[in-house]
């Protein structure tokens, strides 16, 4: 199915999906998703097991959801690709303030998540939850919140994350981690960490934290927290 220049506003369900609801293969291409709620998973988009989205020159601003993925829900075994979109400004009790992923994000490219946020104090990934596969390219992640871990990206245990490509993780916040909070595999390569910055005391990691695989030319302001960047792989670290 096909969806060009189609606008969702103001929607709100009980359950998921409060923009659209995906449970095959959906293009949304030049639409705007503003203000839709979900009482449970997916602001603006839900996209279910074995379904298929693209996303393309899309804005998702101001949904909001109880759970999990206030802009973009993608659910285990379900497929998003994102490319020249901003998702602004969304809201998540839990996981994932733009985007929520336990499937595979083929591609989030050329793409600004901004502004988004996690309410709970037991949440995280004010920007992006992965909880399986995201491939991140020349992507900016800023400005996103959470009371926990994982300000602009949360990558939770045994999933794989790669951020490549001029990505920008800057100006998000969180109690640890507050750019990245890496669990899993997390390969990043020419890409900059900066200017996040912790909202507790005992937090660790300001702008990443955990093990990294660099694959050199990366920025990052602070490396406190953190393993896998060095100046042999032309890293540039301000303050270790």
């Amino acid at each position: 199915m096909l969806v060009n220049g189609g606008t969702f506003n103001s929607n709100i369900v009980t359950d998921c999906g409060g923009g659209i609801y995906n449970a095959g293969g959906l293009e949304a291409r030049n639409s705007t998703f503003n203000t839709n709620q979900a009482h449970v998973n997916g602001g603006g988009i839900y996209n279910k097991a074995g379904a298929s989205l693209t996303v393309d020159n899309d804005i998702f601003s101001k949904n909001t959801t109880g759970c999990f993925g206030g802009g973009i829900y993608n659910s285990g075994g379900a497929a998003v690709t994102v490319t020249a979109s901003l998702i602004n400004d969304g809201t998540a009790g839990f996981l994932g303030g733009g985007i929520c992923n336990f499937g595979t994000i083929v591609s989030l490219d050329n793409t600004l998540i901004r502004g988004n946020k996690v309410t709970s104090s037991g949440g995280a990934a004010g920007g992006v939850y992965n909880g399986g596969t995201a491939n991140i390219t020349n992507t900016s992640i800023m400005n996103n919140s959470t009371p926990g871990q994982g300000g602009g990206i949360y990558n939770d245990a045994d999933t794989t994350l790669t951020l490549r490509d001029n990505s920008i993780v800057s100006g998000n916040k969180a109690a640890s981690g507050g750019g990245i909070y890496n669990l899993g595999t997390a390969k990043v390569g020419n890409s900059s960490m900066i200017s996040n910055r912790l909202t507790s005391s005992s937090g660790a990691g300001p702008d990443v934290w955990g093990d990294y695989i660099s694959e050199g030319k990366n920025t990052i302001y602070k490396t406190a927290g953190s393993t896998g960047f060095s100046a042999a792989l032309e890293d540039t670290v301000i303050y270790s």
